[in-house]
């Protein structure tokens, strides 16, 4: 694999670049993800192996051209300008270890804590005032609220029998049954045609 791209509008950090770059295969992410922002405060240059695309000041349309031309631009890498790339991918998820952003963790959770505090403590304040009833439900409980749901998706006739393949682990290790084929037949009357993805997702359906 020679690049992948994750061009997300929204992204509360974004595992699949980083993942991507942990393989040293050279990754696309957005500066509106918390892994491209974390890219460009640590390389505020820019990246070799990492590239963010603008998306904070970039409508839709801008953002599909400068991914386009960039891809254009990647096209025409030699293999040299490629492996360099991949070294720095694999370099830069090096940067995002357990032991690196384990800290972090304890300083948010610290802060959390301390934010918790002060929040009790002003509600009490104001309770304590007269002629002011203040109500905040939850506000002094560290009790979880969950609630449970199930989500299920209905495939077309045409595609339901890829469910079966989807729930099927024997596809993901079985080397032969992978390589039997590079697609799938369609289906008498239908449109939908299934190909290879990838190891762990075997097979992903388009129509």
């Amino acid at each position: 694999m020679d690049l992948t791209v994750f061009p997300s509008f929204y992204e509360p950090w974004g595992y699949t670049p980083m993942e991507s770059a942990a393989f040293a295969v050279p990754t696309v992410t957005a500066d509106r993800a918390g892994f491209g922002q974390w890219i460009m405060e640590k390389h505020p240059d820019g990246h070799l192996g990492v590239h963010v695309l603008n998306r904070l000041d970039h409508d839709y349309a801008m953002a599909r051209d400068k991914l386009t031309e960039y891809l254009g631009e990647y096209l025409s890498l030699s293999r040299e300008d490629w492996a360099r790339r991949s070294q720095a991918a694999r370099e830069v998820a090096e940067e995002a270890t357990w032991h690196d952003f384990y800290r972090h963790y304890l300083e948010a959770y610290a802060h959390a804590a301390e934010i918790r505090t002060e929040r009790i403590a002003g509600v009490q304040r104001m309770a304590a005032q007269r002629g002011v009833e203040i109500s905040f439900s939850g506000v002094n409980t560290t009790q979880p609220r969950l609630r449970s749901f199930t989500v299920v998706t209905e495939l077309p006739q045409a595609l339901a029998r890829l469910r079966e393949v989807a729930d099927n682990l024997w596809w993901v290790w079985n080397r032969e049954a992978q390589d039997s084929s590079s697609g799938w037949i369609r289906p008498a009357g239908g449109t939908a045609a299934a190909t290879r993805s990838c190891s762990s997702t075997p097979w992903t359906a388009s129509a």
